[in-house]
This record gives C-alpha cells, structure tokens and sequence, in this order.
C-alpha cells in the first residue's frame, strides 16, 4: 500500500473496517501524507515510510448510510486498499471533517491494546520484541540507511524467516522491519521450506 501512495502521489488514506459481522464497513477517518522516505528495505523492495500531517478519527459511519456514490465506493467490493479519485477524495474528507474529532479516542485504545498485550506476554508488540509503543524518536530507526539491499519477498510460503545476522529463525505472516531478537533492521528473509 505504501509503494502505491508513493508511486501514485496520493495524499490521503481512508480507514474503512467491518464492523462485528452483519454490521457493514464502516469509515472510521483519514490520514494525510505530508512525508515519505524510503523504509528500512528500501526502493529496491518497494518499501517507504510514511507520515501523516493531518489526521482525523471520527465515530464510524456505516458506508452504506453514505449518499452515492460514495456507500458503493467504500462497500466491501476491495480487501486492502482502493485507489480514489481527487472528487471522491474531497468528499469523503468533508464527511469525516464535519464530525467531531476523536483521534484522542483512537490513541487510547492503541495505548490499551499495547498494557494488555504487555500484560500477557511482557511485550507492547510480541512479533517485534517491543516493550513500549512507537514515538517520533524512533522513526529514523525506520528510515533506509545506506546499507546495499537485496530484493526481498514480503512474504514467506511457511511463515518462517531467518536473520542474517544472529540466525534467529521467527514465525510471521509477513516481512518484519526488525529481527525480533538481535534488533537488526533489515536482516530478515525467508526461509526455504522445512528449513
């Protein structure tokens, strides 16, 4: 998704989501692009990082209590991502602007995901072996260092990747950004099968 903004130009993306089953998609906000850079695998494997200028989380609203043509444009027709145009843009950001701000709301609930999570298994984030949640300080973490990369598959066919700098081998559904163990970004790959 991010490869796409970058190499569209497109500025805004919506947050649409299913709402407990039979309760429809839902729109819930919109965030705004105001930067990218190239992420931690960088251009070669499509990879950028992204931030926001402006955001705005609303109480979500049924698509399908949308006027037309916007209830058909966020229907769950698509899985992750739609790209929109410029008019569709423009209208959906009026909808959300017109209704009361609750991106504080939103940031609660990462916050209590992230203690519960903690909770369980000592980690705000088990898969990246994180204690605490994300801040501006860590975001050059992120960012594509001079490093030489090779093309890597963002997926793995047995959910397995091995680090090239500790050997560590992890369970995951996609590409992390980071060895959960030795903290090295940039050093997973896949893993042969049955390996």
């Amino acid at each position: 998704m991010r490869n796409r903004i970058v190499l569209d130009g497109a500025a805004t993306i919506f947050f649409l989501t299913t709402r407990k089953p039979h309760q429809g998609r839902v729109i819930s906000g919109y965030y705004h692009v105001g930067w990218y850079t190239e992420g931690t695998q960088g251009a070669v494997n499509r990879d950028y990082a992204l931030a926001a200028d402006n955001l705005h989380f609303i109480d979500p609203i049924l698509a399908s209590d949308l006027p037309e043509p916007l209830a058909a444009i966020c229907s769950p027709q698509f899985r992750t991502m739609k790209p929109i145009d410029v008019e569709t843009v423009a209208s959906l950001r009026r909808i959300c602007d017109e209704r009361p701000d609750r991106t504080a709301e939103y940031l609660g609930e990462v916050e209590r995901v992230e203690a519960f999570a903690r909770a369980r298994s000592g980690y705000a984030y088990p898969s990246w072996g994180r204690e605490a949640g994300f801040c501006w300080e860590d975001a050059p973490e992120y960012y594509q260092t001079d490093a030489e990369l090779s093309k890597v598959p963002n997926s793995s066919r047995n959910r397995k990747w091995r680090c090239r700098e500790c050997g560590y081998v992890i369970n995951s559904g996609a590409l992390l950004k980071k060895c959960p163990l030795c903290k090295q970004m940039a050093t997973l790959a896949p893993t042969e099968e049955g390996a």
